[in-house]
């Protein structure tokens, strides 16, 4: 059927995994485990529709089978990049479409621990590697707080998709 059967490798939030699917049918899983609850998005390094994910706990599926250019950007299938994990442990599974092969990178980031903190009134400068990188920022308000936001300079082809979530995601 193409699964491997071995165990999951541990994947680090934050941490880029490169993987391929050399047949077809076949899934790579990877497995982590959080000890508290977590602000996380999956952040697909590769933009090809043609590359799935799916989340489970052990006891639900939490996504089922995303396309990699439905999971960040513009493009997020239902709408939520940000997925709100309570502790536990996950699986974490690739596959591609039936007939499909080749290459795919990803990240899932936990927000708290990724993000650049931002001082309101000061300018910040980014720059993303490719069309398809998720940067994460954070800046502290208050509810009825109004923060401006404002992109004075962009180079590159494509456009940048903001989003801004609160800590409960």
């Amino acid at each position: 059927d193409g699964t491997d059967s071995s165990s999951p490798p541990t994947l680090t939030l934050g941490q880029s995994v490169g993987g391929t699917i050399s047949t077809s049918l076949e899934q790579d899983e990877y497995q982590f485990t959080l000890g508290a609850t977590t602000l996380v998005a999956f952040d697909a390094l590769v933009g090809t529709s043609s590359f799935r994910w799916s989340l489970d706990d052990g006891t639900n599926t939490l996504v089922t089978n995303r396309a990699f250019t439905a999971s960040d950007g513009s493009d997020v299938a239902d709408g939520n990049a940000v997925l709100s994990l309570a502790s536990g442990t996950y699986t974490l599974t690739i596959d591609a479409e039936s007939g499909i092969t080749g290459e795919y990178g990803f990240r899932l980031i936990g927000l708290a621990a990724a993000a650049t903190a931002l001082t309101t009134g000061s300018a910040t400068s980014g720059q993303l590697r490719n069309g398809k990188q998720t940067a994460v920022y954070s800046f502290s308000a208050t509810s009825g707080d109004r923060v401006h936001f404002d992109s004075v300079s962009w180079t590159g082809s494509g456009d940048a998709h903001w989003r801004i979530v609160n800590s409960s995601g």
